[in-house]
């Protein structure tokens, strides 16, 4: 029944197009019409809320690739292998996506023409695992201004300065890891008003006087790495909601 259904949908996808040479079915059941790494269409089931799209590499995504598909979740995954490779986006990449709330992309170094990210105003949940970044994304994050939860993961940040994340105003989860050492600034979290939970991962970093200040409503706290253990006693008189503190 699963490969007539799917056998079903590529010949659907492919009478609309008109093209039998670069739509293909990939193994997430996600009809992928691509081009030399320009992804120009995406189709997936309607009943499934959750697409997955496993790119073989650098990739290009079109204006309008991903119109009339309607999911709450998109994960763009690009290869372990040589990463991050770039994912270019361009201005309405995700156009016509519907109600996505969650984002996940990995092992891309994002690169984009004008703000793709527009059509994203829903989006609560970010994760970007591996993407390259060298410094906060602020101007991304700016287009998100519902966003609860927001994971950089294994990301190549030295330092994260004043006001980084203060457009966030909902946000209420923040996960920061690398495999190096951090600085982390006063008023880093600023605006951060919402925020209940905060993990920091890390080779190693300071604890500067100051850098939790004006978290309201933090509850827990991880940190792993290096850490100097004398300045525990400091983080809870700096944090007076804190209840759940994690050191490794």
């Amino acid at each position: 029944m699963k490969i007539i259904i799917a056998i079903s949908l590529v010949s659907l996808v492919l009478s609309v197009l008109g093209d039998r040479r670069n739509c293909k079915l990939n193994k997430s059941k996600v009809v992928v019409c691509e081009d030399a790494g320009l992804i120009t269409r995406v189709f997936h089931p309607a009943d499934d809320n959750n697409l997955t799209l496993d790119l073989n590499g650098s990739s290009t995504i079109q204006r309008n690739a991903f119109k009339n598909v309607n999911n709450w979740q998109l994960q763009l995954i690009l290869p372990e292998e040589g990463a991050p490779h770039t994912l270019f986006l361009e201005s309405g990449s995700f156009r016509g996506v519907g109600y996505t709330t969650n984002l996940d992309i990995q092992n891309a170094n994002i690169v984009f023409d004008g703000n793709p990210w527009e059509d994203l105003g829903d989006l609560a949940i970010l994760r970007c695992k591996n993407c390259g970044f060298t410094e906060v994304p602020t101007e991304i994050l700016e287009s998100f201004p519902k966003l609860e939860e927001l994971y950089l993961e294994d990301h190549r940040i030295d330092v994260i300065h004043e006001n980084a994340f203060a457009s966030l105003k909902n946000l209420t989860v923040l996960t920061l890891t690398r495999e190096k050492p951090i600085t982390l600034e006063p008023g880093w979290l600023n605006g951060l008003d919402q925020l209940e939970e905060l993990t920091i991962a890390a080779n190693s970093f300071t604890l500067a006087p100051g850098i939790f200040d004006g978290l309201k409503k933090l509850d827990t706290l991880r940190l792993r790495g290096k850490i100097d253990n004398s300045t525990i006693p400091k983080i809870y008189d700096s944090i007076k909601t804190l209840t759940n503190l994690e050191v490794d």
